[in-house]
């Protein structure tokens, strides 16, 4: 008795693509899980202070889109011990943040996105901290420039006549 052949499913060269490209996408698409637990970055002056601070960024790099990461990132994970003593009540307000979710508030000249996956140019920005008095301010930000590459710096700012100036960027890093 002769073998038969198998029989076989023959599948369109097409099907095995569109079946990964559905998981990868998918996969993506996903929510954060723990986006429902983190609190939302809720702070009018805060988003005026990280705009300002990330137009700065913006125009040092000669970016023409800002993408940035949509969760505060840990202020321990940036640490600068080169902080005037006049902000080091700020600098104590921004260890005590807890972890934040960033809404589309900021006011930037520039185009920007939020994503919610830490991109490898995104800028991670720490949530704006405040004196007692509200009158000083400090945020610190950190931006991937390429593989193995990154910077970040501390901002420093003083409210006045109602109005926030830079006063300095200390802690300046490139890795």
């Amino acid at each position: 008795m002769a073998a038969q052949p198998c029989s076989r499913v023959k599948i369109k060269p097409f099907y095995p693509a569109a079946i990964l490209l559905l998981l990868f996408t998918t996969s993506l698409a996903l929510p954060d899980a723990g986006a429902r637990k983190t609190a939302v970055y809720d702070a009018p002056e805060g988003y005026q202070i990280l705009s300002l601070m990330l137009e700065d960024e913006a125009a040092s790099w000669k970016l023409d889109r800002v993408g940035i990461y949509g969760y505060a990132v840990n202020s321990e994970s940036m640490p600068c011990r080169r902080i005037p003593q006049e902000f080091r009540e700020a600098v104590e307000d921004l260890t005590r943040k807890p972890k934040m979710r960033f809404r589309a508030k900021f006011a930037l000249k520039h185009k920007y996105e939020l994503h919610s996956i830490w991109g490898a140019t995104d800028f991670g920005i720490t949530a704006v901290s405040f004196n007692s008095s509200r009158t000083m301010a400090v945020a610190a930000v950190i931006r991937g420039c390429g593989a193995m590459c990154s910077s970040g710096s501390t901002y420093l700012f003083r409210k006045v006549e109602g109005i926030w100036q830079k006063v300095d960027q200390v802690c300046e890093t490139l890795s």
